[in-house]
């Protein structure tokens, strides 16, 4: 596979193919154990990204328990056309996680909240501390450590308030993790994973990392 031509920095097509590779090896392995719902790579008005929603921990220990974890249950469906976000259980809060490309940063950019038909799950910094983040990450979302902060916006294809992490220092994340001459669409995203999106609670399979790295 082609390496990344502008890292740390991704264009849109390589974005593109890094999350269509993605989701053809979660449907390959179908990891067991865990809360992940789906993986999807969906389109808006002509635009590739990759949402993937994961069942809500119910209290702050199971949140807990859920950070630690590295092998989810996946169901997969690779949608091209225009499509709406994954379902989850028809009466349990999700939490969506949409990773969308920057346009300016040329860096992917992580948008989540916890869709909920009872709306008991507001975006509040209480409900992000508690059923969100990790503890071992709590003081970086803080204290805008390494991974530029955690905040609340408008998401750029639903104009719901959501959270996100703000991509100016994602590219030194990237650069200080990864060297550009392994950087594939492919790895890049992984690496982004690891290194940006666990800090939201969103972890990827063991199981996901290896098949990929065949």
């Amino acid at each position: 596979m082609a390496k990344v031509s502008s890292f740390p920095h991704i264009s849109s097509l390589e974005f593109e193919t890094g999350c269509q590779h993605i989701c053809t090896a979660l449907e390959r392995i179908k990891p067991h154990n865990g809360g992940l719902i789906s993986a999807d790579r969906l389109t808006h008005n002509g635009t590739h990204y990759l949402s993937i929603a994961r069942a809500l921990p119910t209290s702050e220990t199971q949140a807990k328990e859920l950070s630690s974890s590295e092998e989810m249950e996946v169901a997969i469906e690779d949608n091209d056309n225009e499509s709406s976000h994954p379902k989850g259980h028809h009466l349990d809060a999700v939490v969506l996680y949409d990773v969308i490309l920057s346009p300016s940063y040329q860096v992917p950019v992580l948008y989540f909240s916890i869709k909920d038909p009872s709306y008991r799950y507001p975006p509040t910094l209480e409900n992000l501390y508690t059923y969100l983040i990790p503890p071992e990450f709590k003081s970086q979302a803080e204290n805008a450590g390494v991974i530029g902060g955690i905040t609340i916006t408008d998401h750029p294809f639903t104009n719901s308030p959501v959270f996100f992490i703000h991509p100016c220092q994602t590219a030194a994340v990237l650069e200080a993790c990864l060297g550009a001459e392994e950087a594939t669409p492919v790895t890049y995203l992984l690496v982004w994973l690891g290194a940006v999106a666990s800090c939201a609670g969103l972890s990827i399979p063991i199981d996901l990392a290896k098949e990929l790295s065949r």
